[in-house]
């Protein structure tokens, strides 16, 4: 089973948007919100596979921080703010209200830009295998590993 686009997360997140009695008290809101960080979060595993390796596998906090600068764009500067927002409203807290309906549609709308501005940033071309210097290879090993050579020889 693959998974969900970001583009079908957000239509889902959409959807319990529009039909907030479908989903019984505030599930509507969090599941709304749920979505759209998951569509964020999608994007950026998306773009960073296409374009740095391995950067997907770092939190989405690291992520985030790092976007700027591989893209120039106010709408990414904004990202990590939205983010945060979808985070901390996904996680029920009982002194907390739900996210209202004009804050979910504004993230959904900036998570819908900083698809856009990331689907258009990951067309750019890439090398297609990292580089890696003799220094660079030499510095992964860990100094046990390096020890343990210089021992056998």
């Amino acid at each position: 089973m693959t998974a969900p686009t970001p583009h079908v997360l957000l239509i889902a997140a959409r959807t319990a948007l529009d039909r907030p009695g479908g989903l019984g008290g505030s599930a509507w809101a969090r599941s709304t919100a749920l979505l759209t960080r998951q569509a964020l979060e999608a994007a950026l595993a998306a773009y960073w596979s296409a374009r740095a390796p391995g950067m997907e596998s770092c939190s989405a906090k690291c992520q985030l921080l790092a976007l700027p600068f591989y893209v120039d764009d106010p709408t990414i500067r904004a990202a990590h703010q939205t983010w945060a927002a979808l985070s901390n409203a996904c996680h029920h807290h009982a002194y907390d209200l739900s996210p209202t309906a004009p804050e979910l549609r504004d993230w959904l709308d900036s998570t819908q830009a900083v698809i856009d501005t990331l689907t258009q940033a990951t067309v750019v071309p890439r090398l297609t295998r990292p580089v890696s210097l003799p220094s660079q290879q030499a510095r992964r090993q860990s100094p046990a590993l390096q020890l343990a050579r210089r021992n056998s020889s």
